[in-house]
């Protein structure tokens, strides 16, 4: 391997010259901003490297796929990562331009540089020095990069239905990210929470009215409040009929690994203003409760006059935006019947449901082969003893892989990459460390 990483801190001006062309495209998929640009950037910096590259159709983006494939039978590992980003707000707490990629401090600050568009050059980057070496990689390597992985991954299901027996067919995949822990152990990821997003809706009247009506003519901004106020008991529990019945809990070793996982309880307290966490929990039963436990949550009300000053008025509609976090084999399309049904019999039959967009969680068992294969490699690259992570509480469409490969999530971030924040950065040295880490891997699979 020695041959391999000279070769790619030989190539560490390409990577970050490259990074840096690639945090200039703006490719803010909320706002549909230059996303067929950067996915035709992606085509001509691999094609310049005599990669295979295509572009195809889907949705709001184009998603960009290349391969590489070696003459002899070899295993073929699969690399998913995403083109497009966060927005920049707020732009006045950044001490740089968010599309310039910025070094200070042998970091690396720039929207996009943790999430995800550092990751896929790192990728690209360990694959180049073996092609500058004249040597031919010891397995195939394939590429998917989509354009809509903030706004929901919309049309990437079907795109996977459609391809995953010719240009997603693999053995194992490395999923978009990942980060250092607070002490600088890699973290390797092996799942992700599903979720629910939706709005709810209550329409009363057909305009605003005088306030004094509201005697006599019904407001739907307190049949919202009783309406969410049915959705869940002051001891946290979901109170929708059937909402726990699909679970499967974690077995012996996922509970052991999540053990292991740094939980700075204060830290986080003091990062999110708050006393204590809800029903006052710490330690292990805090811990398996983040990672474990489906969540409902509203993002957000509105209804009414929401100016300055006072205005007394009745208002005809109220809505709410929720999600819900979804754990291991519940179906999002249950969840949403299971929901309407409730309102129904909760006196609610005027909640409309304005169902954003959904998926299924996700998780690699962490007796898979191919973990054990990661984790030597971060564990020699980095020096350190990777960090097992089964499931994170968050949400990515790792389940339209997870259902036919196994899939491990790494990552050059860091414990303060600041992630769809302002001044969202890595370490060069990670950024570095990540690409020789995959070179590991893709030896590993021999």
């Amino acid at each position: 391997m020695k041959h391999i990483y000279a070769q790619i801190e030989r190539n560490k001006a390409w990577a970050i010259e490259t990074l840096k062309k690639y945090i200039a495209l703006e490719s803010v998929s909320a706002r549909r901003k230059c996303l067929p640009e950067t996915a035709g950037f992606l085509r001509d910096t691999f094609s310049r490297l005599k990669i295979n590259a295509s572009i195809h159709k889907a949705g709001i983006a184009p998603v960009f796929c290349a391969e590489h494939l070696v003459k002899k039978p070899a295993k073929t590992l699969l690399f998913y990562n995403h083109y497009d980003v966060q927005p920049e707000d707020p732009v006045g707490e950044w001490f740089s331009p968010p599309f310039k990629l910025t070094e200070r401090n042998g970091l690396l600050f720039g929207r996009g540089t943790a999430d995800n568009k550092g990751n896929l050059i790192a990728r690209l980057w360990a694959l180049k020095s073996y092609l500058d070496l004249g040597i031919a990689p010891p397995v195939n390597l394939k590429f998917v990069v989509e354009g809509e992985e903030e706004s929901g991954s919309e049309s990437f299901p079907a795109f996977v239905k459609k391809h995953r027996s010719t240009l997603l067919k693999a053995d194992c995949c490395i999923w978009e990210s990942g980060s250092k822990d607070e002490k600088g152990r890699p973290q390797i990821t092996l799942g992700a929470k599903g979720i629910i997003d939706l709005e709810i809706s209550i329409e009363c009247a057909k305009a605003d009215m005088h306030s004094s009506n509201g005697v006599i003519a019904p407001n739907p901004a307190w049949r919202l409040a009783w309406a969410l106020a049915s959705l869940k008991g002051s001891d946290e529990n979901i109170l929708i009929d059937g909402f726990y019945d699909d679970i499967v809990r974690p077995c012996d070793e996922e509970i052991a690994a999540i053990r292991k996982i740094p939980f700075n309880e204060k830290e986080r307290r003091k990062k999110a203003g708050i006393k204590e966490f809800l029903l006052g929990l710490t330690g292990r039963d805090l811990v398996e409760r983040y990672y474990f436990e489906p969540a409902l949550n509203i993002n957000g009300l509105t209804s009414g006059y929401q100016g300055e000053g006072h205005k007394t008025v009745l208002p005809h509609k109220a809505s709410a935006k929720l999600d819900f976090r979804l754990v291991p084999e519940q179906d999002p399309v249950k969840i949403i019947s299971r929901l309407k049904k409730h309102f129904i019999a909760k006196g609610f039959p005027d909640v409309k449901i304005n169902f954003a967009h959904g998926y299924s969680a996700a998780m690699t068992p962490v007796t898979d082969p191919f973990v054990k294969t990661v984790s030597d490699a971060c564990r020699e690259v980095y020096r350190k003893e990777p960090v097992i992570n089964p499931m994170m509480a968050a949400s990515t469409p790792m389940y339209t892989l997870s259902e036919y490969l196994p899939i491990a999530s790494i990552g050059a971030g860091h414990a303060d990459s600041n992630i769809h924040g302002p001044n969202e950065s890595i370490i060069i040295k990670d950024f570095l460390e990540s690409a020789k880490v995959i070179a590991n891997i893709m030896e590993r699979l021999i």
